[in-house]
């Protein structure tokens, strides 16, 4: 079990990569609004990218040649499936169907008489 320590504390992170060319490791602090990930790195190589002096927990991730900003919203958009064309199907099979029983009900009402 590791004693919770509020402060006085720095750790160096090692996070495994993809082979990317320009790793670094990134926090996200929080206070930025979700544009706020801030990206450092003291050594990488291969499949390593490493950084020393953090001082608090975070949600972390690794970036490939990030920006100020490594993570950004660049566009969303949401549409809802339009029902329009079901209405006038199902219309169209209700009147068929209405239709195709008043047919066979008069049918069998004529072949009685």
């Amino acid at each position: 079990t590791i004693p919770a320590i509020a402060s006085g504390y720095q750790v160096r992170m090692t996070l495994l990569h993809a082979g990317f060319d320009d790793p670094q490791i990134c926090k996200y602090p929080g206070e930025s609004g979700g544009a706020g990930w801030e990206c450092a790195r003291d050594g990488f190589d291969g499949s390593r990218v490493w950084l020393g002096g953090i001082e608090g927990f975070s949600d972390w991730a690794v970036g490939d040649e990030v920006s100020p900003t490594a993570v950004s919203n660049l566009h969303i958009q949401t549409t809802s499936p339009s029902h329009l064309p079901l209405i006038p199907l199902l219309a169209t099979v209700l009147t068929l169907l209405t239709s195709a029983w008043l047919w066979l009900t008069r049918s069998s009402t004529f072949s009685k008489s």
